[in-house]
């Protein structure tokens, strides 16, 4: 019989969160539009490896989650209120370099574009993408891997 040890559960429990956060992806989503977070979050999350730890109805909250919540990645709008994605973009890339930023937008302009790629968002993807093209390739960050 092995003498039972104190303080082994914490250990443990220590040991699979960090796991879980090498093997999770987790992810903020920001978006003014309540329908389009639930069906984001729907989408995501039918997948194993991907976690939304946290949601934003407008830049500044999204800011604040980054923040609080420390995700792998953000899928944010372009346009919302109280801060734009650009304007999230900027912030976000000097308060959590670490955090992967993907560009959620109706606007196919290329200047947005542009700017958004320019300014550190690892990719931009239009609303009306396919399931097959949409956020869900992009949601899995790799080291080294220019998207």
């Amino acid at each position: 019989q092995r003498p039972k040890t104190q303080g082994q559960r914490p250990m443990i429990e220590d040991l699979r969160s960090k796991i879980m956060d090498r093997v999770m992806t987790t992810i903020v989503l920001a978006d003014d539009h309540h329908i389009v977070r639930q069906g984001l979050r729907a989408l995501l999350e039918v997948e194993s490896d991907l976690s939304v730890i946290g949601e934003a109805g407008d830049g500044l909250e999204a800011v604040h989650n980054v923040e609080a919540l420390n995700p792998k990645v953000l899928v944010l709008d372009l346009m919302m209120p109280g801060l734009n994605g650009l304007d999230v973009l900027k912030q976000i890339r000097k308060r959590s370099p670490q955090t992967h930023i993907v560009i959620l937008s109706m606007y196919a302009n290329e200047a947005y574009v542009l700017e958004a790629l320019s300014n550190g968002a690892s990719a931009y993807v239009l609303k009306d993408s396919s399931r097959r093209t949409s956020c869900l390739p992009y949601a899995r960050p790799r080291r080294g891997v220019v998207i």
